[in-house]
């Protein structure tokens, strides 16, 4: 009786596109705070250290955030958080929205590639998220709502 129980309450794989978002969301808040701790370092070594004082509260600040919008949404979506995956939808489709005018002003104000390489590739990168979040969207709450009731 007790291994009959046991069979029948397996945990259910985790949905392929969802754990590709999720180390994809993961990888975007590393990449951000890779990114202000070089703009930070940068500054450092071609502005005097007045001018240090006055954006080091941006810095202080920008390192949590990040680590709010993208790094939380990404191990909760690994850990099967319903709550998590709306999370993530709600950032990455403000972060998309976001990017989508300032890619295209950059490209069309200056007319070369290189001055939108990197808007245009963070948007790509949070629209392909998007799209293998919202394709996976019906196997993570079947899943999640199986690995509830597995649970109690």
């Amino acid at each position: 009786m007790e291994q009959t129980n046991q069979q029948s309450i397996q945990k259910a794989s985790f949905p392929i596109k969802t754990k590709i978002a999720a180390w994809l969301i993961i990888v975007m808040g590393g990449i951000s705070i890779i990114t202000v701790a070089y703009l930070f370092q940068s500054f450092s070594t071609y502005f005097p250290h007045s001018f240090l004082e006055g954006i080091f509260p941006f810095f202080k600040i920008t390192i949590p955030i990040s680590l709010l919008l993208f790094l939380l949404p990404g191990f909760f979506l690994l850990k099967r958080k319903k709550w998590a995956w709306w999370y993530a939808m709600v950032i990455l489709l403000i972060f998309a929205t976001c990017l989508v005018p300032s890619s295209v002003t950059a490209f069309f104000s200056y007319y070369n590639l290189e001055s939108a390489f990197f808007p245009i590739i963070s948007f790509l990168l949070i629209f392909f998220t998007l799209i293998l979040l919202i394709l996976d969207r019906k196997n993570f709450f079947k899943i999640q709502t199986s690995s509830i009731r597995g649970s109690q």
